[in-house]
């Protein structure tokens, strides 16, 4: 098992923001490198724009290519407009700001003078935000987190999905995500992680609102984005990270158990709706620093996993551990399934 453990945010800067690739790079290079770091999470309430509930389709394979879902994602034309370039970052985290901060990296990562640091007006008004996920437009999408308190993150906000334009950078909300029991104060999350696939144009939510220490109240949401309309995938089920990659056999949505040191995986069809009944995919308990850990982010690469996680018990010092180890595993396409890397 590969296990990294991670340094300082001083040592690695670019750990806790959305990197932007070159303009000078290939496009192929722009948007594998269109990567959101970092970690993700708010708080509850009422529907936004619709749900609609999706019947369980009979498909079992999709027509995509075998591969992780992300390398549509595309620079967002206002980070060019402002004179970002080689190495900008979409940081929501590192500096402890209110919103998101755009700024430049210098070649050995660390944070460049020109041009001066960018945030919109809008970027704060949702308090503090959850890593920033980019869609095949350039839109970014993030959700509320109460990094420090509920103060500038209230339950009443906590399942609000916002929207940043690509051209005009303005923050929006997206959506108001329903949950199946209300905010108490055992629990100050809601959103935990996003992802996005570009086959289907899907975003993918979860949610732990309304979740207690002895009930799990938590749904994984498809956000149809031509739509916007909110769908669910999983109910009942505490999750953290997420991420989709197309296998042997078809299309399949990853999700780490927010309670439990597992990750599960459930089939998805053409149009990014589940299909058939979740499976277990990899147990790493034992695994980190202190071997109780949950998988906290999910990322793919050419035949690759990569899991971080670090120690979650909902508190808000939770998703603030440095403490993060990363798993990784290949993908055996005989077996349709993932392998720890020696």
């Amino acid at each position: 098992m590969s296990r990294r453990k991670k340094r300082p945010t001083s040592a690695q800067p670019v750990a806790k923001a959305s990197q932007i690739a070159s303009t000078k790079a290939t496009k192929a290079q722009h948007r594998r490198s269109l990567l959101a770091v970092g970690s993700v999470l708010a708080v509850l309430s009422v529907l936004g724009l619709g749900l609609w509930w999706v019947n369980r389709s009979s498909a079992t394979a999709s027509n995509f290519p075998v591969g992780e879902v992300t390398s549509c994602k595309q620079i967002p034309p206002f980070a060019q407009a402002q004179g970002f370039g080689v190495n900008a970052v979409l940081d929501t985290q590192a500096r402890r700001v209110r919103g998101m901060v755009m700024y430049d990296l210098t070649s050995d990562g660390q944070e460049a003078s020109q041009p001066a640091p960018y945030q919109h007006p809008s970027w704060s008004k949702a308090g503090y935000l959850s890593s920033p996920i980019l869609d095949r437009d350039g839109a970014i999408y993030v959700g509320a987190v109460p990094w420090v308190s509920i103060l500038y993150n209230p339950p009443a906000a906590a399942n609000k999905v916002y929207r940043i334009d690509p051209r005009t950078a303005e923050l929006s909300e997206l959506l108001d995500l329903p949950t199946a029991a209300p905010a108490n104060n055992t629990n100050p999350y809601g959103i935990l992680a996003l992802n996005y696939d570009c086959n289907t144009h899907s975003l993918y939510v979860s949610s732990v609102l309304g979740s207690t220490k002895d009930q799990q109240f938590g749904r994984i949401f498809r956000v149809d984005l031509a739509t916007n309309k909110a769908s669910i995938v999983i109910d009942g089920v505490d999750s953290f990270g997420i991420g989709v990659y197309n296998g042997n056999t078809g299309k399949r949505l990853y999700y780490a158990l927010a309670r439990q040191p597992q990750i599960y995986s459930i089939a998805l069809d053409n149009q990014g709706n589940p299909t058939g009944q979740p499976r277990q995919e990899i147990d790493f308990s034992g695994q980190g620093y202190h071997g109780d850990e949950r998988g906290r982010r999910i990322s793919f690469g050419d035949a690759t996993m990569q899991v971080r996680i670090v120690q979650f018990d909902y508190t808000l010092t939770a998703v603030t551990n440095p403490n993060e180890t990363t798993l990784s595993y290949r993908y055996n396409p005989q077996t349709d399934s993932w392998q720890a890397e020696p």
